[in-house]
């Protein structure tokens, strides 16, 4: 059973209204690592036998104390946060360059456990919005993501979710602060 912090309590309860069926995953300690002690997409990939694009990152790009959270396949090319960001959010591209991602993580995260579930209290505050990427060919596939967290337990943690009911859970949840990208 899958047990969550009381601030991503919405995960699951949004999951079963919307039937969702999501499924907690705990990697072996075996696993290879990187030199910063994280599970990276590719050696996941690797192991369940699923090709890269199953593997869901979230990135948090950051200004400051604000973050832009960044939802995508590990095997997406990188991003180029400027233009994304002035054709999802409509932002200057001078102020799109100020945002990076450089291991800092929104609370509750570290890296190799960034979640596209975040704390609810922290979207619309620290977190200004959440970028996903518009894959028909994922929606209805199972894919594997972090559930947040810290320690070495957190970063063999996983779920693994239909694509598109990261969406769904995350709209209803944030609705606004919410948006899909191509």
């Amino acid at each position: 059973m899958l047990q969550l912090p009381s601030n991503q309590s919405y995960v699951l309860s949004h999951a079963k209204e919307l039937r969702i069926v999501i499924k907690p995953v705990e990697y072996p300690k075996e696993i290879a690592k990187d030199e910063r002690g994280t599970l990276q997409g590719k050696t996941k990939a690797e192991y369940l036998g699923w090709t890269p694009e199953r593997i869901i990152c979230a990135y948090y790009f950051h200004d400051g104390p604000q973050f832009i959270g960044v939802i995508a396949p590990s095997s997406l090319p990188p991003l180029n946060q400027r233009d994304l960001f002035q054709k999802v959010l409509g932002m200057s591209r001078s102020q799109g360059k100020r945002y990076a991602v450089n291991g800092l993580c929104p609370e509750g995260m570290e890296p190799g456990t960034c979640s596209p579930f975040p704390s609810q209290s922290l979207v619309g505050k620290s977190i200004r919005d959440l970028l996903i990427y518009n894959s028909s060919e994922l929606n209805q596939t199972p894919v594997d993501i972090s559930i947040g967290g810290q320690g070495d337990l957190a970063q063999r943690t996983s779920v693994h979710i239909p694509y598109h009911g990261i969406h769904q859970i995350l709209q209803k949840q944030f609705d606004n602060k919410v948006h899909l990208f191509s």
